[in-house]
């Protein structure tokens, strides 16, 4: 009667803590990162940074947002701008995006998150697939980086 009485309580303690259960599916234990400011998502490493990436199309104006792994919170970088090369060949454009200061935040240049630049009229509608040629966070560097550069005028507004 005793050993009885302890394969139950046994038996319902494996019920009750997760004995017995199926181990999780691929699907539950994947996770994915939402862009804080609507834009499209670049990992950088295996979780070591995101940038993001947004355009207004009505200014032609591209922003990349330099972030942690999880998109999370910005990471600050001390590049003074970002080089992408936007198509290749003879149409191929190098365009340059500065470093944005804030007061807000206190961000400068050598020190901050955020770049931005304008695409030539001549790049036309997009979408684009841009290169990333250099950039360095938290020591890391990261070389010829493909970004997507898509309209995000349904972006959250800043």
């Amino acid at each position: 009667m005793r050993a009885s009485f302890f394969a139950g309580l046994l038996s319902g303690l494996a019920v009750c803590c997760g004995g017995g259960t199926d181990p999780p599916s691929a699907a539950s234990s994947t996770h994915e990162h939402v862009a804080p400011h609507g834009g499209t998502l670049t990992e950088l490493g295996e979780h070591f940074a995101q940038l993001e990436t947004l355009f207004d199309p009505q200014g032609r104006e591209v922003r990349i947002f330099v972030l942690d792994g999880h998109a999370e919170r910005a990471l600050q970088i001390a590049q003074a701008e970002l080089e992408i090369e936007l198509g290749d060949g003879p149409a191929a454009a190098t365009i340059l995006l500065s470093a944005v200061e804030s007061a807000l935040t206190g961000e400068r240049a050598g020190a901050t998150s955020e770049f931005q630049g304008s695409l030539p009229a001549s790049a036309g509608a997009g979408p684009w697939t841009a290169v990333l040629r250099s950039i360095e966070v938290r020591g890391r560097r990261f070389e010829n980086t493909e970004l997507a550069i898509a309209d995000s005028a349904r972006a959250r507004p800043r």
